[in-house]
């Protein structure tokens, strides 16, 4: 008989200098616990003594194309945000965006998914913008190679569905997270995830560099220290004061700011090791 989950929470212990647990409970309709789930995050001895900025997040359909309504005008306008913010940083050295594309009604448990990211990071590695691209695309694309000068992006909705299937989640786990009313809580358990990508941890369900498709010919290499910008959208969720960034600080270093002309959040984590 498959439990009824209907919201869940998640703590972060630390087990010692170089790794920490991640502890995701689930709850029933009673608010009582249901169910957990437990992963080690173990630091690495890959990451440099540098910073990568997260600089852009695009959530979307699957079903959606680069010439009809897969990048819109918020997103372009987003990019304009972010870069004053990345002009005013010093020692700038990679930068990353996160592709969150997912189905309108089976979210994560549609094949599609790895394709229509993948369709994505081709067209963003071109030279040049295809020709049938809608305007937006062609901006985003043109932003990407020049303001933002983008040089990986991380595939989250591969990463996500990845998870789900492989992660060791049982069947009612997974159903929540695959859900409406789960659906937040499967973005910020995928936050430690990517966060662990760029950092360089391991993870027993995943080896990061799968989902990091470089559209610059560089190479990725984690670094040490994490900087992520979020739109307005998520000001509160990823907010420095916020339970996921305390969650994080018992682990990492962490700070960050709210921009108001720009309603940019920045979440700063940095390794324990650096």
């Amino acid at each position: 008989m498959s439990l009824s989950i209907s919201s869940s929470s998640f703590h972060v212990t630390k087990l010692h200098e170089s790794a920490y647990e991640l502890n995701i409970q689930f709850y029933d309709e009673k608010s009582n616990i249901a169910d957990n789930k437990q992963f080690t995050f173990c630091q690495g001895g890959s990451a440099t003594d540098t910073e990568i900025y997260d600089v852009f997040t695009k959530n979307g359909s699957s079903l959606a194309t680069l010439s009809n309504h897969l990048f819109i005008g918020s997103d372009f306008n987003f990019a304009k945000k972010v870069t004053p913010l990345l002009l005013a940083k010093s020692d700038q050295t990679s930068h990353i965006c996160a592709l969150d594309l997912q189905h309108p009604t089976l979210y994560y448990a549609h094949s599609n998914i790895e394709n229509s990211e993948n369709a994505v990071c081709s067209f963003l590695t071109a030279d040049k913008p295809s020709k049938d691209a809608s305007k937006n695309a062609q901006g985003i694309h043109k932003k990407f190679k020049e303001t933002l000068a983008v040089d990986f992006v991380l595939k989250e909705g591969t990463l996500k569905q990845h998870l789900l299937t492989y992660g060791g989640f049982t069947d009612s786990q997974a159903a929540f997270f695959n859900s409406e009313k789960g659906y937040l809580s499967m973005c910020q358990t995928a936050e430690f995830f990517m966060n662990a990508i760029k950092l360089g941890e391991s993870v027993r369900v995943l080896e990061g560099t799968d989902f990091v498709h470089s559209i610059s010919g560089k190479t990725f290499t984690p670094c040490k220290t994490s900087t992520n910008f979020y739109p307005e959208l998520y000001k509160d969720i990823y907010s420095s004061t916020g339970n996921f960034a305390k969650q994080l600080g018992q682990f990492y270093s962490i700070s960050g700011e709210f921009h108001i002309k720009s309603e940019i959040t920045t979440l700063q984590i940095k390794s324990p090791l650096s």
